[in-house]
């Protein structure tokens, strides 16, 4: 029943989404220390340092996260079988990589002083590149987390992991005041920790083996995923490159800033993702067609919560922005609303890129995704040099979409569902309409603003009820499915 898949993608997706929720509070702390304790050009240092630690796990991972998410379903009836693949990807990728750094790390600098040219290889991005590495083992727990439904576990390690980078962080910034690189050298000693805590949990799951027709099938799945990430590295990344090159780190700065309060959409919708994609392909591998009706309703469901937090997220920005930060900063919230639309997009993608998983078309996926990525470098060129941030950001939004549209009709070819067009679509109409209205209100103070924007969100499911989004059955099934909720917490809360 549709009721108990949605039970079933609640619990996951809230414990999912209360670690990372919480992580990225934690690490909203660090922003009035970040802005007060380093400067636009250090805030930017650390955006191209994490931009080298992000594309470098793409490539030391070979995939592999993505292609343990598939083939775990393979081989979980077999433990024997799963243990001898899961050594096998762990074995691999930890040999090819450790290798790949070391070799970066003695003839690189020749490399990155070209690419980026403000920011010294050593010590700055030698740290970067040995955070990756010492990342990956922890890739692959989480991952087996997720596939395993352990929400609340993965949540607790990654609030654990955001606490101690944050004490770290403080320690290094404040204490010993070294500036951006002690934001390095904290997020270093810290996946030296967190190396340790995976290692831990995957040790039930490797030994010392190797089985060569499970490592080319894997890695024959994993590969194209290569480009498939390095196509979403692009998009969401390399905006800072162009602006550095066309602009300064002063604007780099800016625009992270400006996008990690509008990232917070992609914390929400990814979280959803990580219980959506092991519900989806479990439902799918065992129901096949029966499945489909239950994708569709639920997808209709998804897209009415994340528009509704996307306005959320749109309207307060600027409020918060002010608040946390001093006035160097305060022109960051621009870029906001359209890395919040961008993420709603992406949001929708990740909705129907699980087709394609099942099926294991990852070339198709890959030529679709580094296609979006080619399409963005064009616009970022088209954009940045005349519009600077704001440029990136609407880049970054018709990169998402077109991507989404390329995704949506290959994966419906392949796995064919029928949306509830009509329904998904009120609802679009629905969030237009109430953010429209923002655009014309008055400005006041803070406190003012925030009070007249929390009337005008409710407006939303409002709308939703006037042009009956939610048929009558629905809205019977969740007062009652309320009812017995609240009636369970009142007999613990007596007992």
């Amino acid at each position: 029943m549709i009721i108990d898949d949605l039970k079933r993608l609640a619990k996951n997706s809230l414990g999912f989404s209360i670690g990372t929720l919480l992580s990225q509070a934690i690490g909203f702390f660090l922003l009035p220390i970040y802005t007060r304790y380093l400067t636009p050009a250090d805030y930017g240092i650390l955006s191209m340092a994490g931009v080298v630690t992000s594309i470098l796990m793409i490539f030391l991972l070979f995939g592999q996260r993505g292609a343990i998410g598939r083939f775990y379903y393979d081989y979980h009836h077999d433990p024997d079988q799963l243990k001898d693949y899961l050594s096998t990807i762990c074995l691999a990728v930890g040999l090819i990589s450790l290798t790949a750094c070391i070799i970066i790390s003695l003839l690189g600098e020749s490399i990155f002083s070209t690419i980026i040219p403000d920011v010294p290889f050593n010590p700055y991005l030698i740290l970067a590149i040995w955070t990756a590495l010492l990342g990956i083992p922890l890739n692959f727990a989480f991952i087996l987390l997720q596939v395993r439904e352990r929400s609340f576990t993965y949540s607790a390690i990654n609030v654990a992991q955001v606490l101690v980078v944050t004490v770290l962080i403080i320690f290094f910034v404040v204490v010993l005041e070294e500036g951006a690189l002690g934001s390095l050298k904290g997020q270093f000693f810290c996946s030296i920790i967190f190396l340790f805590v995976a290692l831990f949990y995957l040790k039930k799951d490797i030994a010392i083996t190797f089985d060569l027709n499970k490592f080319k099938e894997s890695f024959r799945f994993g590969i194209p995923l290569i480009p498939h990430m390095l196509a979403g590295w692009i998009t969401t990344l390399t905006d800072r490159l162009f602006l550095n090159l066309y602009c300064d780190l002063s604007i780099v700065g800016l625009y992270s800033l400006g996008y990690k309060f509008g990232s917070i959409m992609n914390i929400i919708t990814t979280s959803i993702n990580f219980a959506w994609a092991p519900f989806f392909m479990s439902k799918a591998t065992t129901e096949g067609e029966k499945a489909k009706p239950s994708f569709s309703k639920i997808t209709t469901y998804y897209m009415a919560l994340i528009i509704f937090v996307g306005l959320g997220m749109v309207f307060f920005s600027k409020d918060v922005i002010h608040i946390m930060t001093v006035p160097a900063y305060y022109d960051s919230y621009q870029v906001v609303p359209f890395i919040v639309l961008a993420f709603i997009l992406n949001g929708m993608y990740y909705m129907v890129v699980n087709q394609i998983f099942l099926l294991k078309k990852t070339k198709l996926l890959a030529t679709i995704t580094f296609s979006g990525a080619i399409f963005n470098v064009i616009l970022n060129i088209l954009l940045i040099p005349r519009y600077g941030m704001i440029g990136a950001a609407v880049a970054t939004a018709i990169t998402f979409l077109f991507t989404f549209i390329g995704v949506f009709i290959a994966s419906n070819r392949l796995f064919p569902i029928k949306y509830e067009y009509a329904r998904i679509g009120k609802i679009i109409v629905i969030g237009i309409v109430v953010y429209g209205i923002s655009l014309v209100l008055p400005e006041y103070d803070i406190p003012g603003d925030i009070i007249l924007k929390s009337l005008l969100i409710l407006l939303y499911p409002v709308g939703l009820f006037i042009i009956r989004v939610f048929t009558d059955e629905e809205i019977k099934q969740g007062k009652e499915y309320a009812t017995k909720t609240l009636n369970r917490i009142i007999k613990k809360t007596d007992s």
